[in-house]
C-alpha cells in the first residue's frame, strides 16, 4: 500500500515484507487515515475477513478491528469462517457489519452483527443487519434482511449475495427508502459530521432454535440434545448431567433414551 502526493513522492504506508489482502478501501473523511476488509484465504469456506485501520504514516502496522463481545460469540462466526458485509466511516469512526461465509454457511439474522468502532473502542449497534451507516443531526441509514422464513433473501445472480430493504431514520422518523438493495453510502460531507451513537442492548446468551434451515419445525429429539449440549457447553463440560448408561451382552453400551 503506497500512498502519493501531488509532486509524485511515494511513500510506503506498511512494513516492508508485510502485505495485506484488500476487499475495499476508504479514506477517512480527515483524508489522512485509511481502512479496509482482509480476506485472508487458507481454502474453501475458509475465508476470514476483518477490518483493519492505518493511521496514514509511513510503514506502520495496521490495526485489526474483530469483536469479542457476547453478540459476535452468539452469532457464531469462527476465526476461519467470517465475512465484511459493510463497513463506512463516520465521523472519526467506522461502522461495521460481520456476517458468516455466503455460500458456506447458513446467512440467519442473528449471525450478522454490527459495531461502531472509535479509538480501538467498539460499541454494538444491533443484529440482523447486512450494513449500516451514521450521518449528520442523528440520522441511520439501515440495510435491514429480506422477509424469509430461512434467513436473508438472495439477490438475482451478478448483482449481490444477498439483498434488503434500506430505511433511513432522521428526526425520529424512520423512512422506507427501497426493498432489493444490495448496497448504499452517505456522501463524504455527510459521513463526516457523524457522531458516536449509542450502544444498543446485548443480545441474550446462546439459544438453541427450533426452526431448520428450510424453515421447517426441528424434531423435538434433536432440540432436547441441542440443549443438552448447551448446557454441558456453558457449564465447561463439567458438572453436566449424565444419562444412565446399559452394558449389552456384547460389551458395549448404549444411552438410556429416557
Amino acid at each position: 500500500m503506497s500512498a502519493v502526493d501531488r509532486r509524485g513522492t511515494v511513500r510506503e504506508l506498511l512494513p516492508p515484507a508485510k502485505p495485506s489482502t484488500f476487499t475495499d478501501a476508504l479514506r477517512a473523511p480527515d483524508g489522512k487515515a485509511l481502512a479496509w476488509g482482509s480476506s485472508d484465504s487458507g481454502g474453501a469456506c475458509w475465508t476470514r475477513a476483518t477490518l483493519l485501520t492505518h493511521s496514514g504514516g509511513t510503514a506502520e502496522e495496521p490495526v485489526r478491528h474483530l469483536p469479542d463481545d457476547a453478540a459476535f460469540r452468539r452469532a457464531l462466526i469462527g476465526d476461519r469462517q467470517r465475512s465484511l458485509t459493510s463497513f463506512a466511516w463516520a465521523g472519526d469512526g467506522l461502522t461495521v457489519t460481520y456476517g458468516p461465509l455466503e455460500g458456506c454457511q447458513v446467512l440467519a439474522p442473528e449471525r450478522f452483527v454490527s459495531y461502531y468502532v472509535r479509538d480501538g473502542v467498539r460499541t454494538f449497534l444491533g443484529t440482523g443487519m447486512l450494513g449500516i451507516a451514521l450521518g449528520a443531526d442523528g440520522r441511520v441509514a439501515r440495510l435491514a434482511r429480506g422477509a424469509s422464513a430461512t434467513g436473508l433473501v438472495r439477490a438475482p445472480s451478478g448483482v449481490a449475495a444477498y439483498t434488503g430493504t434500506l430505511t433511513l431514520t432522521s428526526e425520529g422518523r424512520e423512512l422506507p427508502l427501497g426493498k432489493g438493495v444490495s448496497a448504499f453510502a452517505f456522501t463524504p460531507a455527510e459521513s463526516a459530521a457523524a457522531r458516536s451513537p449509542a450502544a444498543a442492548p446485548q443480545p441474550p446468551g446462546p439459544a438453541v432454535t427450533t426452526v431448520a434451515q428450510d424453515g421447517g419445525k426441528l424434531p423435538e429429539a434433536v432440540v432436547r440434545l441441542a440443549r443438552q449440549i448447551e448446557d454441558a457447553a456453558v457449564r465447561g463440560g463439567h458438572g453436566a448431567p449424565r444419562r444412565p448408561v446399559r452394558h449389552l451382552p456384547t460389551g458395549g453400551a448404549r444411552v438410556d433414551p429416557r
